[in-house]
């Protein structure tokens, strides 16, 4: 198929893409950029699927307003559409191109106890927090929600964080309409539910409870709601009544994973900010003197890194 970037026509071959994600497929173009292009109703991986097709339909009739409205400048650190993709006649938008990142792992890969262990200290994960913290407070100044803020988008090269999937952000009247459910901000819900949906917009608030989450994730391989809740007596909570009644692993009838790093090497202000954010509902940008304060060494007898 063929899309144009101002003016100049693009080739490209759907079996080709660079990388495959549920909304959209991406290109290299070979020049330090790559191209997304929105997955139309009609894509293959759509094809049995009514409900995926009326999504797509709804969100490229989105893209034509939202992405030449995108906010501009926005934080050196997050990767915004540089030129949109276009059809022939250049009035439907397809896609934008954007700037490459070579070498990059995604934060995901920070939660993983054994890519932790393979030496990546944790002095490296407060730095790339300490800089992802500055980006999302300038792009909050900006008027801007990050809305689906998760490990998957958020790109590490070296210590620097780079925020990806612009497109969802949330601005103006534009709402973020994706999630995911490990970062959604319990206080989004609405009431008792049976799954985890949101039922309230996105917010700066939202952003820095997901903030909140990636950080204890990153540095103690468990996010607030891991471990197995183990009840003295009655039946266990699932996943979604844990949530919904704050069942984290600071109570003391969850077990905590054994894979996972003991929290007990955190200092105390720092439990105590990821206690009264994940069990008191505390909200707010997430405080950066606990973070700023952070020093690790390696225990003699047992170690492990402790702050």
């Amino acid at each position: 198929m063929d899309v144009f970037l101002a003016g100049q026509k693009k080739r490209v071959n759907p079996a080709q893409a660079l990388g495959k994600g549920g909304e959209a497929d991406v290109f290299d173009l070979g020049d330090g950029r790559v191209l997304k292009l929105f997955k139309p109703p009609e894509h293959p991986d759509y094809s049995a699927f009514a409900e995926e097709q009326t999504a797509a339909r709804a969100r490229l009739a989105e893209h034509q307003h939202k992405l030449p409205a995108f906010p501009k400048p926005l934080p050196a650190r997050v990767v915004v559409p540089e030129v949109l993709a276009t059809d022939k006649g250049g009035k439907r938008v397809v896609g934008y191109a954007m700037r490459k990142l070579d070498g990059s792992e995604p934060l995901r890969r920070f939660g993983d106890p054994a890519f932790r262990r393979a030496g990546v200290p944790s002095s490296r994960v407060v730095s790339v927090f300490r800089g992802l913290h500055r980006t999302l407070g300038a792009l909050h100044a900006s008027g801007v929600v990050v809305g689906d803020f998760n490990d998957l988008n958020i790109l590490v090269i070296g210590e620097d964080a780079w925020l990806i999937d612009a497109d969802s952000f949330q601005f103006g009247s534009y709402l973020s309409s994706v999630f995911t459910e490990r970062f959604l901000d319990p206080l989004r819900l609405g009431g008792t539910t049976a799954a985890l949906m949101p039922a309230r917009p996105a917010s700066a608030d939202s952003d820095w409870y997901a903030f909140g989450v990636a950080l204890m994730q990153s540095l103690l391989c468990v996010g607030p709601y891991g471990g197995i809740h183990r009840p003295a007596s009655g039946p266990r909570a699932s996943p979604t009544a844990r949530v919904l009644q704050r069942l984290t692993v600071f109570h003391p009838e969850v077990q905590y994973p054994k894979p996972a790093t003991p929290y007990g090497v955190l200092p105390d202000d720092l439990l105590h900010g990821l206690h009264r954010l994940f069990v008191e509902d505390a909200r707010g940008a997430f405080p950066l003197p606990l973070l700023d304060a952070l020093r690790f060494s390696v225990c003699a007898s047992c170690g492990v890194e402790h702050a």
